[in-house]
């Protein structure tokens, strides 16, 4: 009995030793105080100044996080500044005829009217992961595990078109974001590989499941302009599979241009806990303090999205 309790101590300390070098070793390449660390493709990183990013991304981030709110994916009542939530899940058909399709996808669709033109911009922000949603795990874990139910990654292939036609009556001439958080980063991900109105997504310490291998035409991605901002803090509990998978499948530098952001903005060791999306918007609010950053304008990708040439490379996400 005392071996055996001597031995699960051992076990016991050996895992917290791992965690915390596996933690050490994720945030060893972090940029330096505000700064963060910005990667194009598979080229090397170089420090930037964290506010104008933090400043960027924070709204976005606050949509992410407001998925999470309601498991029926009704509108919030609170908003980030100048945007309207304007339908929640309840409010398409998700579920592909004649399937079975557990509960977890959640999602929002959001305007921001700020611009005296009119609507600016419309964002699908997806949910992240609910760990006691059933969609939630076939959807995290369909590379191992299959069945017949049509997973979240599946509903999204399926009403993508119709959400993203709502989203163009209410916002004629903006343009169409996808956010999320996690899991939900990578169906936002995925939406814009399938619906070609969709001209850039913000993935917020993203799955590396991108269900890029599920794309009916991915021959068609070369064919048209998206960009891709993958944020996540260092040191996060999803950094190590992203680093595993981008060794076999390369980030993409162009169509789709796939931006890396790597910020340093939360003091906490765990990694789960460094993963959180409240936590990231806290980081973000910090680093962007109380007023935007003047011009030059925000470092928003779009213009390098549009104007990037296409080089050989490998696929440009993870089935």
């Amino acid at each position: 009995m005392a071996a055996g309790a001597s031995a699960s101590k051992a076990r016991s300390i050996l895992t917290a030793l791992l965690c915390v070098a596996l933690g050490a070793l994720l945030s060893a390449c972090a940029a330096g105080p505000g700064k963060v660390a910005v990667g194009v493709g598979t080229a090397a990183y170089a420090e930037k100044d964290e506010k104008p990013f933090a400043a960027l991304y924070l709204p976005y981030a606050r949509m992410a996080q407001l998925a999470y709110d309601n498991d029926a994916g009704v509108c919030p009542a609170a908003a980030p500044a100048g945007w309207t939530c304007k339908w929640g899940l309840p409010d398409f058909k998700v579920c592909p005829p004649g399937r079975d399709c557990p509960g977890g996808l959640g999602f929002h669709v959001w305007t921001n009217s700020a611009s005296p033109r009119g609507c600016r911009e419309a964002v699908i922000a997806f949910r992240g992961t609910d760990w006691g949603e059933l969609g939630d795990m076939l959807s995290n874990f369909r590379w191992f595990w299959r069945t017949a139910q049509a997973d979240e990654y599946e509903q999204v292939k399926f009403a993508i078109k119709t959400i993203v036609s709502h989203a163009r009556s209410v916002c004629p001439n903006g343009t169409i974001i996808a956010v999320g958080h996690s899991l939900g980063g990578g169906l936002a991900q995925f939406a814009a590989y399938l619906d070609r109105r969709i001209k850039y997504v913000y993935a917020f310490n993203p799955s590396p499941v991108t269900a890029f291998l599920s794309v009916p035409d991915k021959t068609k991605l070369r064919q048209r302009t998206l960009g891709i901002d993958r944020v996540y803090e260092s040191g996060e509990i999803l950094s190590l599979p992203r680093y595993l998978t981008s060794g076999l499948f390369p980030t993409s530098s162009c169509r789709p241009y796939v931006r890396i952001v790597r910020f340093n903005v939360v003091a906490l060791l765990s990694l789960l806990k460094r993963h959180r999306i409240a936590v990231l918007v806290d980081g973000f609010q910090r680093a962007a303090g109380d007023n935007p950053p003047p011009p030059p304008p925000l470092p928003t990708g779009f213009d390098a999205a549009r104007t990037c040439t296409v080089v050989i490379g490998g696929p440009n996400g993870v089935d």
